[in-house]
């Protein structure tokens, strides 16, 4: 599997909570660790664009995204 920024994290994620035999391997290319951080260190004009788009077009569509809910990085303004 390969997932680049925030799907490089998320497939992270996906895979240390979810041991899965099938899947060989992972490459995450330039994921981001400390989501909370990234997003707060974001400009204003990323946070409504692309954040808040991520979140409603895949975070709140998959439940396996529950950690987004967590961070509480749904409750963006």
């Amino acid at each position: 599997m390969v997932g680049t920024s925030f799907g490089g994290n998320f497939l992270i994620r996906y895979l240390v909570k979810n041991k899965r035999p099938s899947i060989g391997g992972l490459v995450a290319l330039a994921p981001p660790f400390d989501l909370a951080k990234v997003v707060d260190e974001m400009p204003p004009i990323y946070q409504k664009f692309f954040v808040k788009r991520y979140i409603l077009e895949t975070v709140k569509k998959h439940p396996e995204m529950k950690h987004w809910h967590d961070i509480g990085l749904v409750n963006l303004k």
